[in-house]
């Protein structure tokens, strides 16, 4: 082969490999949306969680996720025993990154639920309003012991060990609707409390009403959040209504709401993934953003 046709070979080949390239990207464009609705979803779990081009804390950072922030699962393979692989949408550009992740600040969005599965199977077309008369008084205080916290909820659902801690989980009605509630153990005292709605509707936007709702009576008692999001991943539905929560459950569309008040940091967050939809609120104590991360 001639010095011409080793350059023409070259020429094709690097053409082919661009071709390759442009035809990916193409792709990813294309299944973005697919991948983020059918994927399994993560939440950041620490005060800010960076996101690498590659499973090395020393790799560049392709974005910074702060507490709340959203992910999808692009891979359930653990690289380098640490790292997650995860797609992220940034809320300002639009624009989908993927990277690895340190699992250790991410935490599953829809909670694995020890011994018994206490989400209803039958979606429910006339679901129960909040009762937001039946504020339920907490038994529990920050710092609280393990041990005195099992005394008084008495026997969990299932307690989850963790690497930074334990997730004693509870089944619960709380304001009328059947509820998962997780208490956060790290170095034997509670830092955080978690709320999962575990009633399903046939109506999705029943849960965006709920969501608002619940939100509304928190700012009545503490003011307007410090941070309010709703945050757009897919524009399919954007412009009708009435199919914000068909966007929810397939993960293009997130509620994110967040307050302070004294000693407690208190986060309500409405997303899904799977035609699935988690609504939820958690509770932390300032500890919970140096003590734990799960």
């Amino acid at each position: 082969m001639n010095t011409l046709q080793r350059q023409g070979k070259r020429k094709i080949l690097e053409r082919g490999r661009a071709f390759g390239v442009f035809l990916l990207v193409l792709l990813c464009a294309g299944l973005a949306g697919h991948l983020l609705a059918q994927s399994k979803k993560l939440q950041v779990a620490v005060e800010e969680a960076n996101l690498y081009l590659d499973p090395d804390t020393k790799s560049p950072v392709v974005m910074v996720l702060p507490r709340g922030a959203i992910l999808t699962m692009a891979s359930s393979a653990t690289f380098r025993r640490d790292f997650l692989y995860a797609f992220a949408v940034n809320p300002e550009t639009g624009k989908t990154r993927s990277g690895y992740v340190l699992a250790e600040a991410v935490r599953k969005l829809f909670p694995e639920i020890n011994s018994t599965n206490i989400s209803s199977e039958v979606e429910s077309t006339e679901p129960k309003e909040f009762n937001l008369s039946k504020t339920p008084i907490p038994i529990w205080k920050w710092g609280m012991t393990k041990t005195r916290l099992l005394e008084l909820e008495g026997r969990p659902l299932g307690i989850e060990r963790k690497p930074g801690g334990e997730i004693i989980q509870y089944a619960r009605t709380l304001l009328d609707k059947r509820c998962l509630v997780e208490y956060l153990v790290a170095q034997n005292r509670l830092v955080a409390v978690r709320y999962h709605l575990m009633d399903k509707y046939t109506d999705k936007n029943r849960y965006i009403q709920d969501y608002y709702r619940l939100k509304a009576f928190v700012v009545q008692q503490l003011g307007e959040p410090k941070r309010d999001e709703s945050l757009w991943f897919d524009s399919l539905y954007r412009n009708n209504a009435e199919q914000w929560g068909t966007a929810v459950s397939q993960g293009q569309l997130e509620f994110r709401a967040e307050w302070t008040i004294k000693d407690t940091d208190i986060m309500l967050t409405l997303a899904g993934s799977d035609n699935m939809v988690a609504f939820g609120a958690q509770l932390s104590a300032p500890s919970y953003k140096t003590s734990a991360s799960f």
